[in-house]
């Protein structure tokens, strides 16, 4: 390994690079993040923030956010979509920003590394478990962080954990502050996959009281669960007893799923909502921007919409078959309809992570339109007279859409696309990991960092709930396993970008397509916004009201 390790060297970047942005709150008050790289050389730096003596966060005020769908679940370790709600009751050890990958100490106040394997949280004293039945305040111990990751590891999850059931020789709790875990082997993104919502820390009480997480919670987040009514709101309060002082800001949130986007567009801009909770699109931000009551924030849209095709059997079995699927997508006129021409190419990594994205003008030689070229693989392949798909959906947001353009370029080449839109659950249960498709769309996460992403390349094992397409290809594999033992940002980065490539030459078992600018549209009274990015920002300490 390198003298200057990974997390040494990402640590030291954004320490020297952090600013305040204009307008924003404090993100951490006076918290010291101590790191000590994986070399076993410390690496320690003290951070603190102040608010812009322009803009002064305020107490006070409850905002409504619009959302596109309900929740249905609250459970952190349970339900894949619901990190914009789970993070505000819950906290893992620590947060890494989607934008500039800053290590953000929550829970734990420290991390060391004292050789290549070992990973030593230091807890914070005096966080608390919600005051509320069945926690009532007690502190957070190391305990709870061992029993959280029993509980991921072994439960019922669509979350990743691959962290603690592939690469964890073990972990433990040292003393009640003291939390440790041991890989068994390098593995670079332990300090990313331990920062993701999934890994909360949550109480055993809780747990047992209500059989898990999904109506109910009590938690050690920022907010403090007041109730759920499944299809109608979220109502949350805010913790007087959080351990960053003074926040959050706000005295509660409600938030209210309005599963139709045309409904919640109006929602939001007849003022009944403080934030829409969609990426605004050219024509929505023209709508708003410049009027009085409303702004545009701008903000790394890291939500991608994938094409997935089952490698396994035919047609896609045969490479000449996913080469001409993947050609006959018009990805320009995919921009010009589902983004109005504002938007860009993505590769395996979306191109909104831009630390580890192909460049575009790479992105759009490799994956350019060739509908002539493509009508004469599938003739090669056996399919000149016409091959028909079954292509399931999932029915919200803009996957339905997704499914329409895609339908109308395959059929140019002579492909006919049977599109079943099918209810979330039912589509991630039975349809994508149930495996029951030709070819499936569907929306991927926005996650921070490239091991979880490239994973659905990966076949190892060909996991279910990692690899929906089952392909089977050692050479990706190789690749995919050779990024877990690089620690230098920089060959890291090469790495993960020359991994790539070699995925877009296998066409398959993913068609990346395109994703757009990312705008959010909020009320003007809606303050402190460009206070990070992912779970970060999801957390909801950052913001206030101004009333006024």
């Amino acid at each position: 390994m390198t003298a200057e390790t990974y997390w040494e060297r990402v640590t030291r970047r954004k320490v020297s690079r952090r600013r305040v942005l204009a307008g924003a709150a404090t993100a951490l008050g006076a918290s010291a993040l101590a790191l000590v790289g994986c070399s076993g050389t410390e690496q320690a730096a003290s951070v603190r923030w102040t608010p812009s003596p322009f803009d002064t966060p305020k107490p006070g005020g409850k905002p409504t956010f619009a959302i596109p769908l309900d929740p249905g679940s609250l459970d952190p370790q349970v339900n894949v979509i619901s990190g914009y709600l789970s993070a505000r009751i819950h906290n893992p050890l620590h947060a890494i920003n989607m934008s500039d990958r800053e290590f953000q100490p929550l829970v734990a106040e420290s991390l060391e590394c004292p050789d290549q394997l070992t990973y030593v949280w230091k807890l914070r004293h005096g966080v608390k478990f919600h005051n509320i039945d069945p926690t009532y305040g007690r502190e957070v111990t190391a305990a709870d962080v061992v029993y959280s990751f029993d509980r991921l590891k072994a439960g019922p999850t669509l979350n990743d954990r691959k962290l603690l059931t592939l690469h964890t020789d073990g972990y433990e709790a040292i003393d009640d502050y003291t939390f440790s875990l041991r890989t068994n082997k390098l593995f670079s993104p332990t300090v990313d996959h331990t920062g993701n919502f999934a890994y909360s820390i949550v109480p055993h009480e809780a747990v047992e009281k209500w059989d898990g997480l999904a109506m109910n919670a009590s938690g050690c987040g920022a907010w403090i669960l007041d109730d759920y009514v499944r299809g109608e709101r979220v109502n949350l309060r805010r913790n007087p007893d959080y351990f960053q002082q003074g926040r959050p800001y706000p005295d509660g949130e409600e938030w209210l799923p309005v599963t139709d986007l045309g409904s919640l567009w109006q929602t939001f801009k007849t003022g009944r909502a403080d934030y829409a909770g969609i990426n605004l699109d050219k024509l929505k931000r023209q709508e708003i921007e410049g009027k009085a009551g409303f702004q545009v924030a701008k903000s790394p849209y890291l939500f991608t919409i994938n094409c997935y095709v089952r490698v396994d059997r035919p047609p896609f079995s045969d490479e000449r078959v996913r080469e001409a699927m993947d050609i006959a997508i018009d990805r320009d006129d995919y921009i010009d309809k589902m983004y109005f021409g504002d938007g860009n190419y993505n590769g395996p990594i979306p191109w909104a992570l831009e630390y580890w994205a192909l460049p575009q003008d790479e992105l759009r030689s490799t994956l350019a339109y060739d509908p002539t070229r493509a009508k004469q693989l599938l003739n090669a392949a056996g399919y000149g007279d016409g091959l028909e798909l079954d292509t399931p959906v999932a029915a919200f947001g803009d996957s339905p859409k997704v499914a329409t353009v895609l339908a109308d370029h395959f059929a140019r080449v002579g492909v006919k696309v049977n599109i079943r839109a099918r209810e979330l659950g039912a589509f991630l249960a039975q349809e994508l990991y149930g495996h029951n498709f030709d070819m499936a769309i569907f929306l991927n996460l926005p996650y921070m960092e490239p091991d979880i992403i490239l994973r659905s390349y990966y076949s190892k094992g060909q996991q279910a709930d990692v690899n929906p397409g089952l392909s089977n290809d050692p050479e990706v594999d190789r690749l995919i396993e050779g990024l877990w033992s690089i620690f230098d940002l920089e060959e890291k980065r090469q790495a993960v970008l020359d991994c790539q490539r070699v995925i877009l030459k296998k066409h398959g078992p993913m068609y990346p397509l395109c994703s757009p600018e990312g705008y959010a549209g909020f009320s003007s009274r809606i303050r402190g916004l460009q206070e990070g990015t992912g779970l970060i920002a999801w957390m909801g300490v950052s913001y206030w009201v101004e009333e006024s």
